[in-house]
């Protein structure tokens, strides 16, 4: 899958350069790090900080705990890390919600500038997915039935990233009837259609890897840009016709915007060195993850972009969240 981000850099490079920038830091860490995480694990935010912190833990003189602080969509950590002292210890792994959830409600509780990109980690497409037997077998048929009566779509919460590329692609471009019903999370997603509770539903794909390979659920079609080496055959949005249904959900390690920009340097620098190993490499794929990487001034500016192509595709479904 390629992910809208503006330029990949070469990871090894980064590795490379890794010595000669730890050399101009600051005594970072000096206490134990906390990668905070908004979401339950299994989820891709959470899967992606216990990798990183495998991985950087030999490398960083400090433990790493991964803390999953869930509610809210993400707010709850987003806000805890908010008002976090800006030294470097407290790092939110966030997800693509953590720019739709201010997009979409005033009430969020923190706000995008708030924060500073350190690395954009990783990136999943997403996925719907539908009963292998009883749900219509592919997107035309299940955008043609949307159009002969509503279809019952299962989101892992209302006005998350997954809700608002599914009512993309079936309601905004594709023009069926859909009515969304929201779950805590992408199992219960997963449920609801293996229960036939639903017509649809929609995950990150790297949550239904596992089920689309068991045949457990179908995968109808992955919002990248193109297919998914962890699921060959299921079609994307562009080869479906639906170019401007592409989209994704990114992992990111974000720090409060005040962290002093030598301690964002180094570890964006380590982040990319995780990324240029092989086995780090092929522990992100085998779960549906592609890694991303590259300089910190593209992954600070990449978050604000992603807030604005946000807001605006919250504006084109007509979705708020109180």
């Amino acid at each position: 899958m390629t992910m809208m981000f503006p330029r990949r850099r070469a990871l090894l490079g980064a590795a490379l350069l890794m010595p000669f920038v730890a050399r101009a830091q600051p005594a970072w860490p000096d206490r134990p790090i906390r990668f905070v995480c908004g979401f339950a694990p299994g989820g891709p935010a959470d899967v992606v900080a216990r990798i990183m912190a495998q991985a950087l833990g030999p490398k960083l003189p400090q433990p790493i705990i991964v803390e999953n602080r869930v509610g809210a969509g993400g707010n709850i950590a987003s806000q805890q890390v908010a008002r976090a002292a800006p030294d470097g210890h407290t790092i939110l792994f966030a997800t693509t919600s953590f720019v739709v959830n201010p997009a979409l409600s005033p009430r969020a509780g923190y706000r995008v500038e708030d924060f500073v990109g350190a690395a954009v980690v990783a990136s999943t497409p997403h996925m719907l997915v539908t009963h292998p037997q009883a749900g219509p077998p592919d997107l035309a048929a299940l955008i043609a039935l949307g159009k002969q009566r509503q279809l019952n779509l299962a989101v892992p919460g209302v006005g998350t990233t997954g809700h608002l590329s599914a009512e993309r692609i079936l309601r905004v471009l594709g023009g069926a009837d859909v009515q969304p019903i929201g779950f805590p999370g992408a199992a219960p997603v997963v449920t609801a259609v293996l229960s036939r509770q639903v017509d649809v539903g929609t995950i990150a794909m790297n949550t239904g890897v596992e089920q689309v390979r068991a045949g457990s659920v179908r995968g109808v079609v992955v919002t990248g840009a193109q297919r998914s080496a962890a699921l060959p055959d299921v079609p994307t949005a562009v080869e479906l016709g639906f170019p401007e249904a592409v989209d994704a959900t990114w992992i990111a390690a974000l720090f409060p915007a005040a962290t002093p920009r030598p301690i964002l340097a180094r570890m964006n620098a380590e982040v990319n060195a995780a990324l240029a190993e092989p086995e780090v490499r092929a522990r992100l794929q085998a779960t549906g993850l592609d890694p991303v990487g590259g300089p910190q001034e593209e992954a600070a500016r990449y978050v604000g972009e992603e807030f604005q192509r946000w807001t605006g595709i919250g504006r084109a479904t007509g979705i708020q969240v109180d």
